[in-house]
């Protein structure tokens, strides 16, 4: 019955048929993979997040990043009121976790300001959700800096930036959740392993993505952006 389960309902995406169907991608790489890992939740099931709400969270956590990097820089105090004045501009300012408040606010120990940094690759899945990226190369790359900070910088304000937002399709998303999903499981299992990490694959980088990808649909249950269950 279980291949019947994948076209039920004239072909629609199943938990079952995105895993496989990501397998198969996963032996065309070359990337280790277990037929257990479990499926996914699919549509009916998770969070359908608003292009506002992914919108504010976008250039809240992108503003704390270019924080994070000024305090790295020892230049934070000549360009933290420009930082307020966009988080005043784009009317996130209430839209801070707990750790972007810290770093904000110049609390941030050493190690929670490089973590932030690292939210550079979780800001990114969620300007591709919106469409300003147009795929989610392979995760061995970081983010470019200047292109990731241009998406939001062209903009003066929150309504401009949900205007040219356009949210893709639930499939699409819950495709790359689940693919995120077995990449990490890769790398946690060659790190654990003392293997080589799979090409094309490099675990910080997977890590974030999957936290911002995971996010966006909820898929822990914690709608709890600094504190994304990372489990495998």
């Amino acid at each position: 019955m279980g291949i019947f389960n994948a076209f039920k309902k004239g072909g629609e995406k199943t938990p079952e048929s995105r895993k496989a169907q990501n397998i198969e991608k996963l032996k065309k790489l070359d990337i280790p993979y277990i037929d257990w890992l479990p499926m996914l939740d699919g549509k009916n099931e998770v969070r359908k997040r608003s292009v506002e709400e992914i919108s504010r969270r976008a250039v809240a956590c992108l503003i704390a990043i270019l924080a994070a990097l000024e305090q790295n820089n020892g230049n934070y105090e000549n360009e933290r009121e420009f930082l307020l004045g966009k988080l005043e501009a784009f009317g996130v300012t209430n839209y801070l976790t707990p750790k972007e408040k810290s770093v904000i606010d110049a609390q941030a120990n050493e190690q929670e300001i490089i973590n932030m940094v690292w939210k550079y690759e979780s800001y990114w899945a969620l300007v591709w959700a919106l469409d300003f990226v147009d795929e989610l190369n392979f995760r061995d790359t970081i983010v470019d800096g200047p292109t990731a900070i241009g998406i939001v910088a062209k903009f003066s304000n929150l309504d401009e930036f949900i205007a040219a937002a356009k949210l893709r399709d639930i499939d699409e998303i819950l495709d790359e959740v689940d693919l995120i999903y077995r990449y990490h499981w890769a790398c946690v299992n060659a790190r654990i392993n003392n293997l080589p990490m799979p090409k094309k694959l490099d675990e910080g980088v997977v890590m974030e993505r999957r936290a911002g990808l995971w996010w966006i649909v909820d898929m822990d249950k914690e709608n709890d952006w600094d504190n994304v269950a990372m489990d495998t």
